[in-house]
């Protein structure tokens, strides 16, 4: 076992303490001796980072953001702290989450296998049903040019290579990092995972599914779950910034991603419209779509400087 191998954990805070002080006690709890936790305060001015330091004291890190960053920001700033303390792995883990003891022990060894392995992702499984799989792996749909989250029963207790790990959970090798480089911030939060995974593949590592490692996640508490409207507007919003990203690299898939989201979108916007009565749901479409115009529009700016 490496138990040598430092691992710095990132842990984004954001006006729900409660939840993360939950996962950093089950943290705490691994049976893997060289780890520091980092926690990244999204500009919750709720006190929650006064809670914090009471109860953990000097056993974290905690560092406070001058305003919400997103998740990949917030997990940026987490991870530039980290890097000073020359850690040979990050674990970015999302505050909804709770682990097995042995998680990161199983993780840190699964890089023993193959030293082109860049990341490791675990099974995830729901919090409130721990019998069920949120997350056994996932692929890269290239007709929609997303992540999607393996469904086959047989796959998800397989020890595999992956194409697209989510972000909740991901162990990264550091030279991963200083390669690669940091998360995308274009997105302030869904599919800068998915980005990322496809970066990490780009530049010829693999990402490993270790299905003996076990967390459980309470799905949604981050973001509201994939039914609020802050998903229905940012989903909305960062799958476009990613097809307009990819254009040039990947023209036949993100051509026939584009006819898939405009259909998806319109479906969306007449479900929640129509059937679901949830007019904000509905409208979060053409907000999404209208962020993501402004966000051209102020991209293309940048570029003219």
């Amino acid at each position: 076992m490496n138990e040598n191998k430092k691992v710095s954990i990132i842990i984004i805070n954001y006006k729900n303490v409660e939840e993360t002080i939950h996962c950093i006690n089950s943290l705490k709890r691994v049976n893997y001796p060289n780890y520091s936790i980092v926690v990244v305060d999204n500009n919750s001015n709720n006190g929650s980072v006064e809670k914090l330091r009471d109860i953990f004291n000097n056993d974290i890190f905690i560092i406070e953001s001058y305003k919400n960053l997103g998740f990949a920001g917030g997990n940026n700033l987490g991870i530039r702290y980290a890097l000073k303390f020359n850690p040979d792995y990050i674990l970015l883990i999302n505050n909804d989450t709770e682990v097995e003891p042995d998680f990161l022990s199983i993780m840190v060894n699964s890089f023993k296998e193959d030293s082109l392995i860049g990341m490791v992702s675990p099974k995830i499984m729901f919090y409130d049903k721990k019998d069920r799989v949120w997350f056994g792996g996932g692929n890269i749909s290239w007709l929609e040019f997303t992540g999607k989250h393996e469904k086959n029963p047989e796959k998800v207790n397989r020890k595999r290579y992956i194409t697209f790990a989510t972000g909740c959970c991901i162990l990264i090798k550091r030279e991963v990092i200083e390669r690669v480089g940091l998360l995308p911030e274009e997105y302030f939060m869904y599919f800068e995972d998915f980005d990322y995974s496809l970066q990490v593949q780009r530049s010829g590592y693999k990402i490993l599914y270790e299905p003996a490692a076990v967390i459980y996640h309470k799905v949604g508490s981050s973001g509201g779950g994939n039914k609020s409207e802050f998903f229905v507007i940012q989903s909305t919003k960062s799958h476009l910034i990613i097809l307009n990203k990819y254009r040039k690299n990947y023209k036949l898939s993100i051509f026939i991603s584009y006819f898939f989201f405009l259909i998806n979108s319109i479906l969306k916007f007449f479900y929640y419209l129509l059937i679901k009565r949830e007019i904000r749901k509905s409208l979060g479409v053409i907000r999404g779509i209208k962020e993501y115009l402004k966000y051209k529009k102020e991209l293309k700016c940048k570029e003219k400087e």
